[in-house]
């Protein structure tokens, strides 16, 4: 009998370790939207991104450009709000508040998204800026992948956890 509450106390350590994880991972997929944000802003701000001047072009050109632009600043948006979303339920299932791991799905679907794109940093470079500019998005990224990828292995260990305390009693 006393093994069982130590393995039990044991456990439950561990299963607060993970929770403490999944909290805190969420909080930097949080701070990883606001990277985001300003990786693109002060992007377009340096000139990593064309400047069109929509005067030198034609209407259907200028149109086209302002579409792009468009859906440049909605698709940032969009992935800035699931960011958020993701992280939010990350914390809220790390404090206890949930118990549903539906966030899982799109942080590893970020993940992937997020593994796809990190070659891109160092594809063109026209200086030296843009170097030094590409190694640090690039160690941001990875940074990104060891969250999720600690957010994933932790939820995974709390679900199994919880799933033989059920079992168990």
């Amino acid at each position: 009998m006393h093994e069982l509450c130590e393995t039990e106390i044991d456990t439950a350590a561990k299963k607060r370790k993970h929770l403490r994880h999944i909290s805190l991972s969420g909080t930097g997929i949080i701070l990883y939207a606001l990277w985001d944000i300003l990786k693109m802003v002060t992007s377009m701000m340096t000139g990593g991104v064309e400047e069109v001047d929509l005067d030198l072009l034609d209407e259907n050109e200028a149109m086209i450009a302002i579409l792009y632009s468009f859906l440049f600043w909605i698709i940032l948006a969009v992935l800035t709000v699931i960011h958020l979303i993701i992280g939010y339920k990350a914390i809220k299932f790390g404090k206890g508040l949930s118990h549903k791991s539906g966030f899982l799905i799109p942080a590893t679907i970020l993940g992937i998204i997020t593994l796809g794109g990190m070659p891109l940093y160092f594809l063109h470079h026209t200086g030296n800026e843009f170097i030094d500019y590409s190694v640090a998005a690039f160690i941001m990224d990875l940074i990104m992948l060891v969250i999720v990828f600690d957010m994933t292995v932790s939820t995974i260990r709390v679900l199994k956890i919880d799933k033989m305390s059920k079992e168990q009693g």
